[in-house]
């Protein structure tokens, strides 16, 4: 499924913490998936040169830009229940609008 970058932080803001064994295992392998890479973090954050640190996301080069994040069946189910969990308790903001349609409008 192709995401920006801000959509996968936003899909990562919603995911389970807990859950069965089997979902974990699930989970953990799509939070890798939605996480940026190395040249993603090199393109996208700008290091404090005083202390290496990452001082600010450079919103407008990395936000945008998709990428193709793959995203298994039961993994897919897991992120549609929690955007719908989180709709739900009025937990999303203007933010997760995007990666909501993306999801829900899939599923339908």
């Amino acid at each position: 499924m192709l995401l920006t970058a801000r959509e996968r932080y936003r899909l990562l803001d919603v995911l389970p913490v807990q859950e069965s064994i089997e979902n974990l295992r699930i989970l953990h392998d799509l939070k890798m998936a939605l996480s940026l890479s190395e040249d993603e973090m090199a393109k996208y954050h700008r290091r404090d040169p005083d202390t290496g640190k990452i001082s600010e996301f450079l919103s407008a080069a990395g936000l945008a830009e998709e990428a193709e994040i793959p995203i298994g069946e039961k993994a897919m189910d897991i992120c549609i229940a929690a955007l719908r969990a989180a709709s739900q308790a009025k937990r999303l903001t203007e933010f997760h609008i995007s990666v909501y349609d993306k999801f829900i409008k899939k599923s339908e």
